[in-house]
């Protein structure tokens, strides 16, 4: 399944261009300096123009049902997919390769990487609490649980932030957590559409979160589905 992929970029400072192009050869700068912008005067003048990517998803994706379930997956898939391309080949200033399911996770082992690196603005993380205290205040959860699972996304929800609001974060606890946060992601595709793009950002990086606490893999679940 193809789809077209569009990566936006930050502004940046001249130091920090300056690094970029120190990791090429010549040729390679002049290549790399035609897909920057210059604005003159700014604090961060160099701004990298959007990128544009075909990109191939498991073929299993077309196969997921149009309920709120069967969209989740897909945008989950879809993100982890189009952030290794990221990872592996835009950010390198290479053409896409390939990044077929089984090819991403022979390189995350063979890298050691548990999976790409998420970056969340501090932004999305107040509108995800957000979003969160609304999805607990519509499902009729106790005040406490609303005040506690609002806290933890607020926090970036760290494994300690998960300790002092739930008073623990033994597996159990987080298996607890873990359905919930998936009931929110759902929530969030039927009732706040506008946001859903920017939220399933965050709803991967708990995800990759909670991989890392339960010791699984990064995207156990995932890989398990598409077996």
């Amino acid at each position: 399944m193809k789809i077209q992929t569009t990566y936006n970029f930050k502004s940046i400072t001249a130091a920090a261009f300056a690094v970029i192009l120190s990791n090429y050869d010549e040729a390679s700068q002049d290549v790399i300096k035609e897909q920057f912008a210059f604005t003159e005067g700014a604090e961060k003048p160099y701004k990298r123009n959007p990128v544009t990517v075909d990109i191939t998803l498991p073929e299993v994706v077309a196969s997921f049902s149009d309920d709120e379930g069967g969209k989740l997956m897909k945008r989950a898939i879809q993100r982890i997919v189009e952030d290794f391309v990221k990872a592996v080949y835009i950010e390198e200033f290479q053409p896409v390769g390939q990044h077929d399911w089984d090819y991403i996770a022979a390189e995350l082992a063979k890298s050691g990487r548990g999976g790409i690196s998420i970056a969340v603005a501090d932004e999305l993380w107040q509108l995800a609490a957000s979003t969160v205290k609304a999805w607990a205040t519509a499902s009729e959860l106790n005040p406490k649980l609303i005040g506690a699972f609002t806290n933890v996304i607020a926090g970036k929800f760290t494994e300690n932030n998960i300790r002092k609001h739930f008073g623990t974060s033994e597996p159990e606890t987080l298996r607890k957590i873990e359905i919930k946060i998936n009931q929110w992601a759902s929530w969030i595709l039927e009732n706040d559409k506008d946001n859903a793009d920017d939220l399933a950002v965050v709803y991967e990086a708990i995800t990759k979160k909670m991989d890392k606490m339960l010791k699984r893999e990064s995207g156990e679940i995932l890989a398990n589905l598409l077996d």
